[in-house]
């Protein structure tokens, strides 16, 4: 009789464990299936590239057909911008767009969407927007001295002050047609110290300004430009 008993508890302690585990089962496969509806794939291989107040992006989309488009948000999500996969073949989908947005530090979340508002899990990326506080923070290069011996102007340039200049442009008005007077510029090299510029004219002025590269940037800056008077025989 004991081994009837024991025979039989065991039957039902076998039954609740299997109807547990089928439970479990059903719920996990439930779990799944809701995940694999619910969520895209993310974005890969961004790259961002900050510039004068606008911003580039680069990324990719996998191959699932099911992505429609890639949302970027800004400004907690008060401000997006859509970006279609117009898929012409199967596969991996390069992506790209320009912003225009003023200078400033953001925090960018680029999502991608299905036409039945399913959503991928966001990407953020933080960039440094640049803009007119960036640039009136910039600097030309330092002048050494300036001298006029008749219609010749040198200059002898100062040691470049940030590796982020790229050349430095010196502008005039070029005088060697005297009759016909022309806006002309010389480019000088960082590794340039001396610059000779013929035609010029005295008591007129010629204007210095560098041109930055910030890191990562897709544009260049020019420093406000810095103004010099031509006179005889003087040194500064």
């Amino acid at each position: 009789m004991k081994y009837f008993i024991r025979y039989i508890l065991s039957l039902c302690l076998l039954g609740s464990i299997i109807i547990s585990c089928d439970d479990n089962n059903s719920m996990h496969q439930k779990y799944i299936d809701e995940g694999e509806s619910l969520y895209l794939g993310t974005v890969d291989s961004i790259k961002v590239f900050p510039g004068n107040e606008r911003v580039k992006f680069t990324w990719k989309v996998n191959a699932d057909p099911r992505i429609e488009k890639t949302v970027i948000y800004w400004n907690d999500g008060k401000d997006s911008s859509v970006v279609m996969a117009n898929r012409t073949q199967a596969g991996i989908l390069d992506l790209e767009t320009v912003l225009n947005i003023k200078e400033g530090i953001y925090n960018f979340k680029l999502v991608t969407k299905d036409d039945e508002g399913h959503k991928s899990l966001a990407t953020e990326r933080t960039v440094q927007i640049y803009g007119p506080k960036y640039i009136s923070n910039l600097t030309s290069r330092n002048l050494v001295s300036i001298s006029v011996s008749g219609n010749v102007l040198t200059i002898n340039w100062a040691t470049i002050e940030s590796v982020l200049i790229q050349y430095t442009t010196v502008r005039y008005t070029d005088y060697s047609d005297p009759e016909h007077p022309a806006p002309n510029s010389v480019r000088v090299e960082n590794g340039d110290t001396q610059t000779v510029i013929s035609g010029i004219r005295l008591n007129d002025v010629f204007s210095v300004a560098s041109t930055y590269l910030p890191a990562g940037s897709f544009d260049v800056f020019e420093s406000l430009p810095i103004e010099n008077t031509l006179a005889q025989n003087v040194e500064s």
